[in-house]
């Protein structure tokens, strides 16, 4: 078969990581003597993961967060009235099966909007459509 006539194949159906892929990996399956479904599955995985990567980049750049802040960067020994309790439940996602709403509020400098960023890259990494919005875009 001709690599030309492989290379349109992949083309037309859409599956560039395949087609990046499948000499590297063919060589790989080859050497380590792997059946042809389990070669044609590790491409298709590839195909996958890149797909996956790039919705969840492509979500994220469609939330327009002003920065990307996660949990992990949040520093809880500053603020320390805030319920660190409550704020690691509400990033087991709960909230969002049930349809809740969540509102950060208190004065400048609490971390509202780190911890709102921080709630909404993990909501776009699960493959939620997340916008940002502060108070002042939303009057």
């Amino acid at each position: 078969m001709s690599s030309m006539l492989l290379d349109d194949y992949l083309k037309r159906l859409r599956l560039p990581t395949v087609a990046r892929n499948y000499e590297r990996v063919a060589t790989e399956a080859d050497g380590n003597r792997v059946t042809y479904p389990e070669y044609l599955c590790s491409l298709l995985e590839l195909e996958i993961q890149s797909r996956d990567d790039s919705r969840r980049k492509e979500r994220l750049a469609r939330a327009k967060f002003p920065a990307l802040k996660t949990l992990d960067s949040f520093k809880f020994e500053e603020v320390p009235a805030l319920d660190r309790k409550l704020i690691l439940q509400l990033f087991k996602g709960q909230y969002m099966q049930k349809t809740e709403n969540i509102v950060f509020i208190g004065p400048h400098g609490t971390g509202k909007s780190h911890l709102a960023i921080a709630l909404g890259i993990q909501a776009c990494q699960e493959g939620r459509q997340v916008k940002f919005f502060t108070v002042a875009d939303l009057i």
